[in-house]
Formats: C-alpha cells, structure tokens, sequence
C-alpha cells in the first residue's frame, strides 16, 4: 500500500503523503486514499517477500490488489515478530559500525533502535548512540545521523549535504539531517556518551556493538549485559570476555574485526 502511495507516485507522491501524515494517522490516509489509487491504477496483484532474521526469504504471498488492506496487516505483524532485535533493550550505549541508506531508509532501522528523531518509540530504551561510519553505499547521503548522539569526523566528512537534504525534506524530517556531537577518535566519543548515559560507574554500562542495524546476527556486549545475555534463549556466548582496546589513534577496531 505504501508503495502504491509513496513508491509509484514518486516524488510527488513521497511529498503528498509524507505531508498529510504530518497531521492524519497512517490508517487514516489509508482509509480515503486507498479507494480512489486502486479504482485508477490497474492493479492486479502485489508479492509480499518477508525476510526472516539473517535476511533470508520465510514466506512468499501474492495478495490480489482487491485484498491488500484485509492481508497486509497480518503481514506487516508476522514480518515484525520475523524481524532482526538487539539481544537486550535496556542499553546505555549502542555503538554502531556504519548507517546508511543501503541499511535503511533512515540509515538505522527504527524499528530496531526503538527511535524516531530524538523520542522512544518502541520498548527499547537506549541512553546514548554513537555511530561511526557511513556507508560507500550511501553515497554520502546521511539521512537519518539525527537520530544518533555521537559521530565521527570520519562520518561527517563523507556527508553530502545536497543529497542528504534532499532525502530528509521530502520525507519532511529536516531533524533527520542534524549533526550529532562530532569527535576525532571513537574514545573520545566513547568517553562523551558514558559521561552523558546517567550511570555512576563506567565500569557497569551496559554497552552494547554492532556492525550495523541489517546484521545482527553477532553484537559484542559489555560484562553488565552478560546476565541478560545468558537467561536468553535466542543467543550464544561464542568468545570470552576481553578488554576493549583503543588503537594509538583512539580508535576501536571494526566490528567484522573484533567480532569474528
């Protein structure tokens, strides 16, 4: 539905409907749209593809065009429940590898960051987020940075603000280009967030790393994280406990590196 909408209506379309849901629910526009694309545009079928986890196909349906808003819900919730999660949801940092619009639209999925613009909107509380790359994929686009607290200059000298720009206001979300703080090594960015997270000792933050928010199939937790990690059924411990270690630059490896 949302590609008949946004997708095929380009962007004039993407402007239309990013506008009016600035003011009616989704179900709403739904509602008094829907009818009038379908009854213009000879739609005979839409293909649902779920991916599962590690990205792989669970399910194929074909939906006929006249049942889309009776099947797709139950897609939607099923795709959900399918869905890639962090291991834990109380976090004091998240630290991300790389965003990108290669990963996701808002270059983080916010499904799996519990954020959208600088509010919680999932069960998901995450004090801090440091991310620190962006993607060759994106091309410079850096849609969606807003949402993180802490970057690189690494990052932020990749950005193209033209491209960027140009996502975030047809979307309508100019938030979704704002710089986060910005720091030469990811110590010092380190150091920044465990400051601003609310937790007394360092020592006990609940950190947890990955490479970005499509992959999840490995992260790397801190100690305080292990007990949580360990009474879960759906996660394995499979390296031991090791100091974190900054390079003579102040920087951590990448996450492919320290993971695996």
């Amino acid at each position: 539905i949302k590609m008949l909408m946004v997708g095929l209506g380009k962007d004039t379309g993407a402007k239309i409907y990013h506008r009016a849901i600035m003011k009616y629910s989704f179900d709403q526009i739904i509602a008094s749209v829907l009818p009038v694309i379908q009854s213009k545009l000879p739609v005979l079928f839409g293909l649902a593809i779920i991916e599962n986890a590690f990205g792989d196909v669970a399910q194929i349906q074909a939906v006929p065009g006249e049942d889309f808003i009776k099947v797709e819900p139950k897609l939607k919730k099923y795709s959900f429940k399918m869905m890639a999660k962090l291991p834990i949801r109380d976090i004091d940092l998240l630290i991300v590898d790389e965003i990108g619009k290669d990963i996701s639209g808002t270059g983080m999925d916010t499904n799996v960051i519990g954020r959208r613009d600088e509010t919680s909107i999932e069960e998901v509380r995450i004090a801090r987020i440091f991310v620190r790359d962006l993607t060759s994929q994106s091309h410079g686009n850096a849609c969606g940075i807003g949402l993180a607290d802490f970057t690189t200059k690494k990052l932020v000298d990749k950005i193209k603000t033209r491209e960027t720009y140009i996502n975030c206001l047809t979307a309508l979300r100019p938030e979704g280009a704002k710089i986060p703080m910005t720091f030469d090594c990811d110590k010092d960015a380190v150091a920044a967030a465990l400051s601003t997270c609310g937790v007394d000792d360092p020592q006990k933050s609940r950190i947890v790393w990955v490479k970005n928010t499509l992959n999840l199939e490995k992260a790397i937790v801190s100690e305080a994280c292990m007990h949580d990690m360990r009474s879960s059924e759906n996660t394995d411990q499979i390296s031991p406990v090791k100091e974190l270690v900054f390079d003579s630059s102040g920087n951590l490896p990448l996450f492919d590196e320290w993971a695996y």
